[in-house]
């Protein structure tokens, strides 16, 4: 996919939001919008013709948080192949966060969610449920310019089964 990026621009990765600092020779330099030493707080850039391939993307709209959430809330779960092998299926939840999708982020809390009465989450499936949780509430405090708190209800409210 193909987008006009501007200096000053917020954007999104599998991790956190940042701003666009400068664009030179073509390439798109970028730092974290807010500093928190554990997703890192370094400059980075990118060549333009890689941006959507490292799955960067623009922040979403207010309308398209409001047509998200309001899809989430009706949402099947995530469909995952069903395979015995644990680390199969945690290769493929880490897969889904990265792919940086906000309606399969939120599939993937809904899949979750619905998995949790049924069997305890492991270790590993509470961590990703805790990463794609924080990775929305993110992106939907910064472009409502609400809480953190209001924005994860939200997204909780429209993920719970």
């Amino acid at each position: 996919m193909n987008y006009q990026i501007n200096v000053g621009q917020l954007i999104v990765d599998s991790e956190q939001v940042h701003i666009v600092s400068k664009i030179e020779n073509n390439n798109i330099f970028y730092t974290p919008l807010l500093k928190d030493n554990s997703k890192g707080s370094s400059s980075s850039f990118i060549p333009l013709d890689n941006f959507s391939k490292a799955c960067l993307r623009p922040l979403l709209t207010k309308i398209e948080v409001k047509e998200l959430l309001k899809r989430l809330s009706k949402e099947i779960p995530l469909e995952l192949p069903k395979s015995t092998n644990q680390t199969n299926t945690s290769n493929l939840l880490k897969e889904v966060l990265y792919q940086n999708d906000p309606l399969k982020t939120g599939q993937l809390l809904i899949y979750l969610n619905t998995r949790a009465p049924e069997t305890e989450l492991s270790r590993f499936e509470k961590l990703i449920y805790e990463q794609a949780l924080n990775h929305l509430v993110a992106e939907i405090s910064v472009v409502n310019d609400s809480s953190v708190d209001a924005a994860k209800k939200q997204i909780l409210s429209a993920v719970k089964r």
